[in-house]
């Protein structure tokens, strides 16, 4: 494969790996505020777990967002070189 190749493909997985990161995120908030009984559903809301739970997705779901694509963008300009 060539570089433009390459380079075609990896901004392909930058942008899945964002939306990835912005669905976690999401599902985080949900669990986190327990919007539409998710966490009633899940039956976290007893332990207080949807809170912990809700709020590690939802930094994962930030770091998929902002740390991913500059790590593979990072990976793509060591390529180049």
């Amino acid at each position: 494969m060539d570089n433009k190749q390459v380079e075609n493909n990896l901004k392909v997985i930058i942008s899945a790996a964002r939306f990835a990161g912005i669905l976690i995120f999401a599902f985080g908030i949900l669990l986190l505020f327990n919007i539409g009984g998710l966490a009633e559903g899940l039956n976290l809301i007893e332990n207080e777990m949807n809170k912990l739970i809700g709020m590690f997705l939802s930094i994962l779901g930030i770091v998929e967002v902002v740390l991913t694509p500059r790590i593979l963008e990072s990976v793509l300009l060591k390529n180049k070189k």
